[in-house]
Order: structure tokens, then C-alpha cells, then sequence
């Protein structure tokens, strides 16, 4: 835990904090208003939103055996992607020719309609609501949102960690930042790596935010 001051306001009194919530406090000085500590918690909501009728396509057979199944069996494996081939195809170049309003949209309702299932790794409520991830999505572009939900498809097992720490944004500027936080003796791992460059093959900020205990 780090000791930072609680606020300019009231001098000498300081709060515990973690290494992630430092980082937010450092990006929020830097004019990104708006973060959370999700570990990617929004891309995979984004994905999975934007994806929604194609992971739960009831065209693909003997998926479901059950009404309390969060997905379908065969998610975490090639069969996957091999059996939905063509419908992923379709559906990232339709989002890839949309406008961002139009996908905005669409995820908008897939929220409203399917808000708190229970769908494995999913967590609803890392938005306050659909306004807080709104002003997100409007940061991001088409192409991004296609590149992402791509990739994701392509390798449901091994896409499912290594995703950075933090989203920061400044919704009156549209700008956003992935952010893979980093205390003392702490290191990358291979999938993290991958991440980040694959962010920044898809143009989007990333990077790593080391934080060094000083002593006092």
C-alpha cells in the first residue's frame, strides 16, 4: 500500500492506497478524468456487447445443455472460431464499415436488454451505467472496436489474460489509454507484452506506469 495526501484542500492528512489507484491519481493529474482498474474488464465487455449475436447464435448446435451455462461449451476452444467462421467474418467487417454512432448503438441495446446475465469473466459493473461506458466507446474508433473483437474471436483461451491493469480517458478531448500499472521488483509477463503491442499495432496508447516507493 502507498500513503498519498487526500487533497490539496486538507493539508496533512493522508490516505492508504493501492499501486493501481496511485496510477489513476497520476493520470488524472495528466487530464485523463475518467478510469478504472478493470484489468481489461472493458474490453471484454466491448467484445462481447459488440459479438453478442454471434457467440450466442442459436444457428450453432449442441452448445448449450443448459440454461445456467454462461457460455457456450465450446468458447475456450478452436472449435469455436472453426464453427463460426463465416458469421465473425461478417459480423467484424460490418462493424469495421459502420459508423461509431451506429455500433454505439448497438451495443447500447445489447446492454438494456442483457444487463447483470451471467456470462463467464463478464463484470457488468466496472461502468457506473451505460453513460460512463458510453463516454468510453465514444473515445474508440470503428476499425479499433473490429480489430479488438477480431483478435478475441480468433483465440478465446489465450486472450483470456495478460489484458493491461487500467482504461483512463478524457471524454471532452477522445482520449484514451491502456495501462499496465507496475510496483518495486514488479515485471512484465509474456502476455502482457503481447497486449500492449497489440494495442499499439491498433494505434492505441499503451504503456507501462512503474511506481517507486520514495522514502520520506
Amino acid at each position: 500500500r502507498y500513503i498519498v495526501p487526500a487533497s490539496p484542500l486538507k493539508p496533512g492528512e493522508f490516505l492508504l492506497c493501492s499501486v493501481e489507484e496511485l496510477a489513476l491519481s497520476h493520470y488524472r493529474s495528466l487530464g485523463y478524468h475518467e478510469g478504472i482498474h478493470c484489468e481489461g474488464g472493458n474490453i471484454r465487455l466491448l467484445v462481447t456487447l459488440a459479438m453478442w449475436d454471434v457467440i450466442f447464435s442459436p444457428d450453432i448446435t449442441d452448445r448449450f445443455h443448459s440454461v445456467y451455462q454462461s457460455w457456450p461449451l465450446d468458447f475456450y476452444t478452436k472449435e469455436f472460431h472453426s464453427s463460426r467462421k463465416h458469421k465473425i467474418f461478417e459480423r467484424i467487417e460490418e462493424i469495421r464499415c459502420q459508423q461509431l454512432s451506429e455500433i454505439i448503438s448497438f451495443i447500447r441495446h445489447k446492454w438494456s436488454m442483457n444487463y447483470g446475465s451471467n456470462c463467464d469473466g463478464l463484470r457488468w459493473k466496472i461502468f457506473r451505467d451505460f453513460k460512463h461506458f458510453g463516454s468510453w466507446l465514444q473515445c474508440l474508433s470503428s476499425t479499433m472496436i473490429a480489430n479488438a473483437c477480431g483478435y478475441i474471436m480468433a483465440q478465446t483461451r489465450l486472450t483470456r489474460s495478460g489484458l493491461p491493469d487500467l482504461v483512463v480517458w478524457d471524454p471532452c478531448r477522445l482520449l484514451w489509454r491502456m495501462v499496465e500499472v507496475k510496483g518495486p521488483n514488479d515485471r512484465l509477463s509474456s502476455k502482457q507484452e503481447v497486449w500492449i503491442r497489440k494495442f499499439l499495432d491498433w494505434r492505441v496508447y499503451s504503456e507501462v506506469c512503474y511506481v517507486k516507493a520514495i522514502n520520506s
